[in-house]
């Protein structure tokens, strides 16, 4: 570890406050250590508190005009693989967890070519 990074972690021990560009070089840490100082802020901060979120997802169609490097789904119009739900199809979905103890819908998808802000407004 830098001596930077070890500056800014007993700075988190030491529950000081980070100016922005300490906060900035967070991002530069490695995973584990960052979970490690996170997990001690959240301790003492929330103690044995934890939220879960209980969600499903609806993903309307995979249909988009981007080809994201990070997206493993993604088709054009047409192609094998490719999907598309009616309206009633995403609400038929949303209805099917109505009685559980789902706290959110996410919903998530391609930005489809033939679609306006308004589709996925509705």
């Amino acid at each position: 570890m830098s001596d930077l990074h070890k500056g800014i972690a007993i700075k988190i021990f030491n529950q000081e406050r980070l100016n922005i560009q300490e906060g900035i070089e967070l991002f530069n840490f490695e995973l584990g250590i960052l979970g490690v100082l996170s997990s001690y802020l959240n301790n003492i901060k929330n103690q044995d508190k934890v939220f879960f979120n209980k969600n499903f997802h609806i993903e309307p169609t995979n249909i988009c005009i981007y080809d994201c490097t990070f997206c493993s789904y993604h088709r054009k119009i047409n192609q094998e693989g490719s999907w598309e739900y009616s309206m009633e199809d995403i609400l038929k979905k949303a209805e099917s967890y109505k009685d559980t103890d789902v706290t959110e819908v996410h919903i998530v998808g391609g930005v489809h070519p033939n679609r306006d802000l308004h589709y996925y407004g509705e």
